[in-house]
């Protein structure tokens, strides 16, 4: 998406550092991401621009590692705001409508509405459906702090809520979700009943690229 969005050159952190340590601060070991961060922040030495595919990564390194004594001299951005505006005409992946859902880490953490929702509107043959609670009231897909570890059975219950409108229901539609946050994605797929469908954005927009867009399987792509 990078490559195609017309960014480059595209690398890694030195050193192969891909993690901001944001899981040990939610575990509840802040010694780990403080070690983290400061690890991370000597990678990323003379880069201009970081760009992240997890909000909750892009939220710890905007948020909490200038609080550590380690700002990141790079811009950070996350992936949807990289590449919203500057991708090559897209295909259709999906014919019809689309219940898009807020990643509580890029919606109230980073204020990221807007770009998600454009390109995703590129992408399928109907509209964007907004769920009942959405932008600044969207809830949570139940995956963050270790929840989902630590007490399984409410976390299946947050995530069926936010798809379905938990055990009343809403009129949020029986649609195919979108959701821009793979572990968001991944654990909602987890507590979709049969016939939901639960997309992470970045793979379906991806999916979307014209053939022969540029691609890059090297560092950082």
């Amino acid at each position: 998406l990078l490559a195609a969005a017309g960014h480059g050159p595209i690398g890694r952190p030195a050193g192969g550092l891909s993690s901001s340590g944001v899981r040990a601060l939610e575990a509840g070991l802040p010694e780990v991401f403080a070690a983290s961060a400061a690890a991370l922040s000597r990678s990323l030495a003379g880069a201009r621009t970081l760009v992240c595919l997890d909000p909750g990564d892009a939220l710890a390194l905007r948020r909490d590692y200038p609080t550590l004594g380690h700002p990141i001299g790079a811009q950070v951005v996350h992936l949807t705001e990289a590449v919203a505006g500057r991708l090559p005409p897209l295909r259709r992946v999906i014919d019809g409508d689309v219940l898009y859902l807020d990643a509580c880490r890029l919606g109230r953490g980073l204020g990221i509405y807007d770009a998600p929702r454009r390109v995703l509107a590129e992408v399928i043959g109907g509209a964007v459906v907004e769920a009942v609670l959405h932008h600044a009231e969207g809830g949570c897909c139940g995956v963050g702090g270790g929840f989902a570890a630590t007490q399984p059975e409410a976390a299946a219950r947050v995530a069926t809520e936010a798809i379905d409108g938990g055990p009343d229901g809403w009129d949020a539609p029986a649609l195919p979700v979108v959701i821009a946050s793979g572990v968001c994605a991944t654990h909602l797929g987890a507590a979709a009943g049969p016939g939901r469908t639960i997309h992470d954005w970045t793979t379906l927009i991806a999916a979307a690229l014209p053939e022969g867009a540029p691609d890059t399987d090297e560092e950082g792509a």
